[in-house]
């Protein structure tokens, strides 16, 4: 029996042709599959792509709240800063009442006849307060007097006075006058 491997009944132009359709089905398939895994590849990138996008427009959206918020925040944090200042204004009149209280009886004790006060201002520094008080005397005097007296009480509540101001004004008799006095943050609390 002859060997079927020796014997080729098949002519080799159409070995040839069979072959070249063989080679070109097999280039259709892979040029196919190529499409397939391109247009998969794409709407995969796409997929991402969009969801990418979603997610920075979602995160713009919520860094954009947070920025409002924090604005407004730093908007209660200011006025929380000044309410905290005015607080601390209100807390230094309360605690220190009683020294403006017993400044202002000393004051009121120790008036003369003649002297008409104006104005008192009273300023707090190293364990003093420095009061000023402003008014009208009928002469230099009596001002003279007023702030003797001032001073000459046994407890010295109020020391080292200081003219500020004086004024006389041609043909009248009175002086405009202002002066100031330490006054000891102890003995206004009688310590």
């Amino acid at each position: 029996m002859p060997d079927s491997n020796k014997i080729n009944l098949i002519p080799s132009e159409v070995l040839k042709e069979r072959s070249l359709k063989n080679q070109y089905k097999r280039f259709l398939y892979f040029s196919f599959f190529i499409l397939i895994v391109s247009f998969a590849s794409f709407a995969f990138i796409s997929y991402i792509l969009s969801s990418s996008n979603r997610k920075l427009t979602s995160l713009k959206r919520n860094v954009a709240k947070k920025q409002d918020e924090i604005k407004q925040l730093e908007d209660v944090a200011k006025k929380g800063a000044i309410l905290t200042s005015r607080l601390s204004y209100i807390d230094n009149i309360l605690k220190n009442r009683t020294y403006y209280s017993r400044i202002m009886d000393e004051i009121k004790l120790r008036s003369k006849a003649g002297v008409v006060v104006t104005g008192v201002s009273v300023k707090e520094f190293d364990g003093k307060f420095d009061t000023s008080i402003s008014g009208v005397a009928s002469s230099t005097t009596v001002l003279q007097d007023y702030m003797l007296g001032l001073v000459a009480k046994p407890d010295n509540l109020f020391s080292k006075p200081k003219i500020l101001e004086v004024s006389v004004r041609e043909g009248e008799s009175t002086a405009t006058f202002k002066i100031s006095l330490d006054t000891d943050k102890n003995l206004i609390l009688g310590e």
